[in-house]
């Protein structure tokens, strides 16, 4: 695989991002097989030092969907199978959430249909920017392209979906900067915060501070004002 084209969005280096309290742990991996496949297995394995379940495409069952805080890595290059694959998925777990790989060329109502999509790998990203951008979405931290987000913004505005949503596709926020960005309105400083969702004030400056990159302002005040005005 040669470098990734698409920039994916800019987030903080591994080093300075606090393990989530709802970290993934359980991985499968939803494919045909094949060598390249095993190959694909063995060096995410190592990479991420995360055991990868490998499932054959005809193989889902509701026992398997039932697993909570599941990633679901999904090979896209099977294209024929992949509305059969979202529309199983999309009865399984809200916990769990999807990556894809192996992705071509793919139209917007396409990815839509995915249930809780965290992650798009190119055929042309490198085993180690797939390893890098996985080892994010296990930390429930989005990983996709930068192209891929501006279509989602713009699929949404042209079927007007309400602006709440549009604003959090456009940042990518997830669940947690979500439930601190609730928390900010009661203008309680950091320590308090961090008391009140059971984790440490850095916890709460590290999540704040992606916040601040996501949603496009400088300072506290401002990300009250913002979200005031899209989380009503």
């Amino acid at each position: 695989m040669d470098e990734v084209k698409a920039r994916p969005i800019e987030i903080l280096d591994s080093n300075t991002v606090p393990r989530v309290e709802n970290q993934i742990n359980t991985i499968y991996l939803i494919a045909d097989g094949g060598i390249q496949m095993d190959v694909f297995l063995e060096y995410i394995e190592k990479a991420i030092n995360s055991t990868v379940t490998f499932i054959e495409s005809s193989s889902l069952n509701e026992e398997l969907l039932e697993t909570k805080d599941a990633l679901f890595i999904i090979d896209y290059s099977s294209k024929r199978k992949m509305t059969d694959i979202a529309n199983t998925l999309s009865v399984g777990s809200e916990d769990s959430i999807t990556v894809l790989i192996n992705v071509d060329s793919v139209e917007i109502e396409d990815l839509i249909c995915w249930k809780n999509l965290y992650g798009c790998f190119g055929v042309q990203d490198s085993l180690d920017q797939v390893s890098r951008g996985l080892m994010k979405v296990l930390q429930r931290i989005n990983w996709l392209p930068r192209y891929v987000m501006m279509e989602l913004i713009e699929y949404f505005q042209n079927n007007g979906t309400d602006v709440k949503l549009q604003k959090v596709a456009a940042t990518s926020l997830t669940r947690r900067e979500m439930e601190i960005l609730e928390q900010l309105k009661s203008g309680e400083p950091n320590f308090v915060l961090a008391q009140r969702l059971n984790v440490s004030e850095n916890t709460i400056k590290v999540h704040l501070y992606n916040i601040y990159k996501k949603i496009e302002v400088k300072n506290r005040r401002q990300a009250i004002d913002w979200t005031t005005c899209y989380i009503p």
